[in-house]
């Protein structure tokens, strides 16, 4: 799947990081683009 770079603007992020808001699954998608790591990197827990 190809997903394309868009903006996601601090409205967006200050629910998501406060645990307000579940983002929906092409909102998580672009997430990790705009801080510029895989899915795997942005998601995954190192252990």
């Amino acid at each position: 799947m190809k997903i394309r770079a868009t903006t996601i603007n601090q409205n967006t992020l200050k629910p998501i990081e406060k645990e307000k808001f579940d983002p929906s699954l092409p909102t998580a998608f672009k997430m990790p683009i705009r801080f510029a790591l895989s899915i795997e990197q942005f998601f995954l827990l190192n252990q």
